[in-house]
Order: structure tokens, then sequence, then C-alpha cells
């Protein structure tokens, strides 16, 4: 996984800078976010601003930003041997009950790549979802997992990416956490 975010970077907005100062690293009181690979915040850790929520401390692995295949936008994010995990977003403040439902878009030559959920400690919480629900038109493959926390990962770090353990490039885009309850 990549490293952890830095926190006073600064991401130039539509008419404003937005400085991140002090992290919650929760849904931010939102129900739902999502990050298609468009927006860049500049730091050392490089991370994906979601649109809806620039004030977001956002997704790592904007440095794999890829423009040459994507499904919306201009950019997707490109996974390979190299760089085989992406799109990786931390929930630290979930409470018992809470519903979540994660989709991701993959485009792969053999449906390799998955959408991970774990959580710290592993044993706990961990999905990976390989598995497409849906394959559009382009060849684009929708994976979902949808996840409820329990008394055993309501004080855990629960981490959200995507990955592809294979030596060719899968391509993601067009994330998306959302809490369903509470």
């Amino acid at each position: 996984m990549l490293g952890k975010p830095d926190y006073n970077l600064a991401k130039q907005g539509i008419d404003k800078i937005i400085r991140i100062e002090k992290p919650k690293l929760d849904l931010h009181g939102y129900k739902k976010i999502t990050c298609n690979a468009e927006h860049i915040a500049k730091s050392k850790h490089h991370f994906f601003v979601p649109e809806s929520i620039l004030s977001v401390y956002g997704f790592s692995g904007a440095n794999q930003q890829c423009d040459s295949i994507y499904r919306n936008g201009k950019f997707s994010i490109i996974t390979n041997k190299e760089t085989p995990t992406g799109f990786e977003f931390h929930l630290n403040k979930v409470f018992i009950g809470e519903e979540y439902s994660v989709s991701v878009w993959r485009k792969s030559q053999d449906n390799s790549g998955s959408l991970n959920i774990i959580s710290s400690p592993l044993e706990n919480l961990n999905i990976s979802i390989s598995k497409a629900v849906y394959k559009d038109k382009k060849g684009w493959e929708k994976l979902e997992a949808k996840f409820s926390v329990s008394k055993e990962i309501s004080t855990e770090k629960i981490t959200i990416f995507v990955q592809n353990n294979k030596p060719y490039n899968v391509y993601f885009d067009d994330i998306k956490i959302e809490r369903k309850s509470n």
C-alpha cells in the first residue's frame, strides 16, 4: 500500500485554495464520496481529491493517473507489477450499525484486478472482489462490495483500495464509497 497522506497539502480549487489542517478521515459528514482520477492534490504523496468534496483528504495513487484509457473524464489509474495498488482511502471513524457500499470500474484483459476492503487487524474484515456485477459496451466492468460495521470493527481503521497482482496493466476509474445508513 501507499504512503501516509500529507495533511498540509494545498489544492487549487475553482476560486480559492483549500488547506487541509486537521484530518478526521471519515466521510466527513457526507453520505457519499467519489473520485474519477481527475483532480490531483500536489504533494510528495500525490493524492486524488474527490470531485464532490474538495476538502476531503483524498485517495492515494495520483502518480498512477493515466490518460490513454479511461471510463469518464480524461483519466483513470493504472495498476501493474510496479504499482499494484491505488485509490486507497482510510475510514478511521466508523460506528456500529453503519452500512457501506463501495464500487469501482475496472478495465482488464482477463478480469484481473480487485476491489479490497480490510480492517486492521485483518481478521475482522477482509473483502476482495474480482467478479464484476456489470460490463458496459466499452469493456469496463463494475466491481461492488458492501459491508456493515460490527462491534469487532467499530474501533478499527478500515482501508479501501484496488489491487492488481498481474505483470500487465489493469485500469480503474470512478470509485464511489457510500454510507447507506446512519
